[in-house]
């Protein structure tokens, strides 16, 4: 019940007795996922964690438990050479659990045990997986897991196939090296086994492996919430159905009709010569079909994160082609075909997982500030990647493009967007954009050798998780390397996640709402 003081101070009155009792959602989210990254980081310190049987510096441990957990996919130390196959085990392990998430997997365990969920965890949940509605945690649980799984079982044998097949050192186990690359790819981690920095360089000429890849990756870059809901809607599929129906009716009718003419023109030359005239109705028409039922729309959310990777990813694919045609230590040196499946592949691993086929630090200039925008957009919500978010630059595009056509409100698709989402999204860029100016100026201050270039490009990679690198990471110092471990994490549960999980235990039950003031803008 509002209580007005005096004119213009108006007081609410909330009851938070629950808030002060009780952790927010987005601080069990930042607890668990901090404890899955010690636990990870304590694992890859040990002796035996390493190929050479010693003991792994406690940054260099921590800052890839911190990269595996966040899937964002920079390193340190080299992952094909330095670990040993329990090091490895680990890594893989601790990729799954940062895509797939702790709270999901605590849910499905306690449904596996016959335990009861509780609320605070089917909060957590849903904001983890930044769903609307509360109901049905159980369920979405589940079906993100199958989901995961059986996308990472197909890439697992496609992607073990191609190893076996393959001169490289996935070659001597292909079986582990298809499970490794497939949960990295579509996690988003975009770690490798490839040994010496290279990524997927040894894959370049191998269109299918690089088509694999890419299936791999865009369905985590999408999630799962989207891919589903454009699986349920049908939209076309239901259209091309119902026009073939019509069209199908449309001829039976035609020829029925043709026939009929022509019986009746026979009749009446019989009875033209004398014969009995013999009467023909024409046939009974069959009726069109009835337009099935609709299915459900699909959300206005869907439509924006499919019509912004339709965007983003041509964009990205055209310029990466264009400046590095020519570019003898990159595309330059591979056939025409292979530079334009190389193209399509760094324009979505430039967004999501991080692999490249060639050495990101021999890229142009040009070609490194292209990447950047797209860098920062990153992947829709709720799904395995981070970023500043395609549906959050969606809504700020729609909120300008709705003001400026004189608007009073955000509208897309036929939709209008509630306020608080766009409150919401301008928060969101304030965070990012600061995040990404402190992780610059003390990246470029650590970097033993500063290019402002390379230092801009590697701190927009570890506050959008993306895991490209100029080779930035492996010449901090320990204080650099534990910021860049803080950017990651934060960066994998969203800076307004952690502000909220830091703020929500001293929320106050009192809110004062001050008297409104315009003011200039612009």
């Amino acid at each position: 019940m509002p209580v007005r003081l005096g004119r213009a101070i108006q007081v609410e009155i909330i009851d938070t007795v629950t808030l002060r009792r009780r952790r927010s959602p987005q601080y069990t989210l930042v607890m668990g996922f901090l404890a899955m990254t010690l636990f990870a980081a304590a694992l890859l310190a040990l002796p035996f964690a390493s190929a050479d049987g010693t003991a792994t510096p406690l940054w260099d441990a921590l800052f890839t438990a911190t990269s595996a957990v966040a899937t964002c996919g920079l390193v340190v130390v080299d992952t094909g050479t330095h670990w040993s196959q329990f090091g490895r085990i680990v890594i893989l392990l601790a990729m799954q659990a940062g895509g797939l998430g702790f709270m999901a997997g605590t849910i499905i365990l306690f449904q596996a045990l016959g335990r009861q969920v509780s609320r605070h965890q089917r909060q957590t949940l849903q904001e983890q997986l930044a769903l609307r509605f509360f109901g049905g945690m159980s369920r979405t649980a589940r079906y993100f897991l199958a989901y995961t799984l059986v996308l990472e079982l197909i890439g697992w044998v496609l992607l073990g196939w191609q190893f076996a097949n393959s001169d490289g050192p996935g070659s001597a186990d292909p079986v582990f090296y298809g499970l490794f690359h497939a949960v990295s790819a579509f996690t988003g981690s975009g770690f490798d086994l490839m040994g010496g920095y290279s990524s997927m360089a040894g894959f370049a000429a191998t269109p299918v492996f690089l088509v694999i890849m890419m299936a791999l990756i865009i369905p985590g870059d999408l999630g799962f919430l989207a891919v589903f809901d454009g699986l349920r809607s049908r939209s076309w599929p239901y259209a091309l159905e119902w026009r073939f129906k019509r069209a199908e009716t449309g001829l039976v009718n035609f020829a029925s009709r043709t026939v009929w003419r022509i019986n009746s023109g026979a009749r009446w030359m019989r009875a033209r010569f004398g014969r009995q005239a013999e009467t023909l109705s024409p046939p009974e028409p069959e009726r069109a079909p009835t337009r099935p039922r609709r299915p459900p729309n699909m959300r206005m959310e869907t439509k924006l994160i499919l019509a912004g990777n339709a965007i983003c990813w041509p964009l990205a694919a055209v310029g990466f082609l264009i400046l590095e045609w020519g570019n003898p230590d990159t595309l330059g040196a591979l056939p025409a075909i292979d530079r334009v499946f190389n193209s399509a592949f760094h324009a979505v691993t430039s967004r999501n997982a991080g692999f490249s086929t060639v050495s990101v630090g021999m890229l142009n200039e040009l070609t490194l500030i292209l990447l950047v925008p797209f860098m920062i957009i990153g992947t829709a919500s709720a799904s395995m990647g981070a970023g500043l978010k395609i549906n959050t630059v969606g809504v700020l595009f729609a909120t300008a493009m709705s003001r400026l056509r004189g608007l009073r409100q955000t509208e897309i698709f036929g939709r209008s967007i509630p306020v608080d989402r766009v409150y919401v999204s301008v928060t969101l860029l304030v965070l990012f954009l600061a995040m990404e100016l402190i992780t610059l100026l003390v990246v470029h201050a650590t970097y033993s050798n500063p290019e402002m270039v390379n230092s801009l490009f590697d701190s927009v990679s570890a506050v959008s998780d993306i895991g490209l690198s100029t080779g930035v990471p492996s010449q901090l110092n320990p204080g650099g390397k534990f910021f860049m471990c803080l950017i990651m994490f934060i960066a994998r549960l969203g800076p307004l996640t952690i502000v909220l999980a830091l703020l929500s235990p001293r929320m106050v039950g009192v809110g004062v709402r001050m008297p409104a003031e315009s003011l200039r803008v612009g």
